[in-house]
């Protein structure tokens, strides 16, 4: 069982690190992708 601030569930706690990995991955390659878009638009409109 693991203890959430919001809640609780019954998942390996395995489960629970593997998830939060993924999600942590995800969201870096989210935020790395949304910074190259706006640094490749601020450009083309610079010249």
């Amino acid at each position: 069982m693991v203890n959430y601030i919001f809640g609780e569930a019954r998942w390996p706690l395995i489960l629970v690190i593997l998830g939060s990995a993924v999600l942590g991955f995800l969201l870096a390659t989210l935020l790395s992708m949304w910074r190259n878009i706006s640094r490749r638009r601020s450009k083309k409109s610079k010249t």
